[in-house]
């Protein structure tokens, strides 16, 4: 069974330590319902035979079914419904997540396979078995299930007591009854005695980004619990911290708030999606024998395909083509990109960056290291003459291959041609006024009997710098594979 010490679980809004105020917790009801093996099994039951029914019609008929907590089988349900994309596993039978709002905010399977991938490769000096991870910020557990499989230990700790009672039935039922369950609340004041009582080698964080009245927030200091007031507790103890943030979150400013510990940012992409930004944190070396190059963090763009990247022990990801970009933010300063000397031609091609590299900010490295011209400082589109992309390249890792079919300068007539060659073609605006969708509509009307909802080809339009000056350019395209 998974080791809890949660003080019973008592309702909030009683006195002592670990006490927190979370209005979506009912006192005493939740936790009592997942912490009774017969309660549970009668709530899992119910969830599961109801799993298709609106909730908030399951709670004006509860008087239907005296013997099980309604409200909560409600809010499982819900959870349920957030989870079956990101977190198939989570829906499994017998596994309840009785807080939808953590549902929603939890990592995805895959992303959680990263972090677990990431954290083993951080600990690849000492062997599993002797490895612990604290995981501070729980959560429903799906990040602490991942690190389960490939770390020796994992202690998991959750505030709020709803949260911890169900990680504890839950994580038994997922096959990691060894998951450690704490019920704490992280504060300057006890992080210390924590960390000396649990000794962990990686502390991971995750803290909440709402404000009291629900408002998302992105500033370090109005997170919770507060990262700079732990940090120094943390990385005094030698552990490494593992933080997780916002892919929202401003990658320079976060980096400075946290100052010369940060060691690596892993800016993670999955299902098309730049998910989340994590910050490896270590207690900078007092005989300063680090690398030279250390003065700056080292950035790693990393996109999980659909099993998940999985990272080996030399640090290069396990599978056929490379899916983790590093740089570090010197070498984007000092880059010189290429520029484009002339308008580009059918045949040539187009390479669109995806969300984790245009969040990492490796603007100009891209036209250096790929051999690629930049259209614009502003538009982040990239296009090569080559017949076929540098061998090194996975197009398929970091963004978007596209092969030219037709470049023509923005005109009315332009847009004709476009239109009739090309009915019900996707667009992407660049760098215009115009937005995207604007012109899309704009097509519709010049071609408005079409009877083809929709073309496999792309229409880029997009502010282009040549020698001759700035220009507005309409480029058909179709997405490049190799051999084609």
């Amino acid at each position: 069974m998974a080791h809890c010490e949660t003080r019973g679980f008592e309702p909030v809004g009683r006195s002592g330590a670990g006490a927190i105020s979370d209005p979506a917790v009912r006192p005493g009801v939740g936790a009592a319902a997942l912490a009774d093996p017969e309660a549970r099994q009668r709530l899992a039951a119910f969830v599961t035979q109801h799993a298709g029914d609106d909730p908030a019609a399951l709670v004006l008929s509860r008087k239907r079914w005296p013997d099980v907590d309604i409200a909560l089988a409600a809010d499982c349900i819900r959870s349920r419904k957030k989870l079956a994309g990101k977190a198939p596993e989570w829906c499994a039978h017998g596994v309840l997540c009785p807080l939808p709002l953590s549902a929603e905010q939890c990592s995805g399977e895959k992303t959680a396979r990263y972090k677990a991938a990431l954290a083993a490769q951080l600990l690849q000096e000492r062997t599993e078995q002797s490895s612990r991870l604290a995981d501070l910020t729980g959560g429903l557990g799906v990040d602490a299930l991942a690190f389960s499989r490939r770390i020796g230990e994992v202690i998991y700790n959750e505030a709020n007591p709803l949260l911890a009672a169900a990680a504890q039935a839950n994580f038994p039922q997922l096959g990691a009854p060894g998951i450690r369950v704490h019920n704490e609340e992280i504060t300057p004041g006890n992080i210390g005695s924590l960390l000396a009582r649990w000794q962990p080698d990686i502390v991971y964080l995750d803290p909440a980004r709402r404000a009291a009245d629900g408002r998302k927030v992105f500033r370090l200091a109005d997170c919770t619990p507060d990262v700079l007031a732990l940090r120094d507790a943390i990385l005094s103890t030698g552990a490494t911290l593992l933080l997780k943030l916002s892919p929202m979150a401003d990658i320079t400013q976060i980096a400075a708030e946290l100052g010369p510990c940060v060691r690596e940012v892993h800016v993670v992409e999955a299902d098309g999606e730049c998910k989340e930004l994590l910050f490896v944190l270590r207690q900078p070396d007092p005989c300063g024998l680090q690398d030279s190059r250390d003065d700056s963090y080292l950035i790693k763009v990393a996109v999980c395909d659909a099993a998940g990247v999985d990272i080996a022990p030399n640090g290069l990801p396990q599978r056929a083509s490379p899916a983790v970009w590093p740089f570090r933010p010197e070498e984007e300063r000092d880059a010189i990109p290429l520029c484009l000397k002339q308008m580009p031609r059918a045949g040539d091609l187009l390479f669109a960056p995806g969300k984790a590299l245009l969040k990492s900010g490796a603007f100009k490295l891209i036209s250096e290291r790929l051999g690629l011209a930049q259209a614009d400082p502003s538009t982040h589109l990239y296009f090569g003459m080559a017949s076929e992309p540098p061998h090194s390249f996975d197009p398929a890792a970091f963004g978007t291959l596209w092969r030219i079919e037709a470049c023509l300068p923005w005109s009315k007539q332009a847009l004709r041609s476009i239109a009739a060659e090309y009915p019900g073609i996707d667009v992407t605006a660049r760098g215009l006024s115009l937005r995207s969708e604007d012109l899309a509509r704009q097509l519709q009307r010049l071609a408005p009997h079409s009877t083809q909802h929709s073309s496999p080809a792309h229409l880029f339009a997009l502010r282009c710098t040549l020698p001759s000056g700035p220009k507005t350019l309409l480029i058909a395209c179709r997405r490049f594979l190799r051999g084609a």
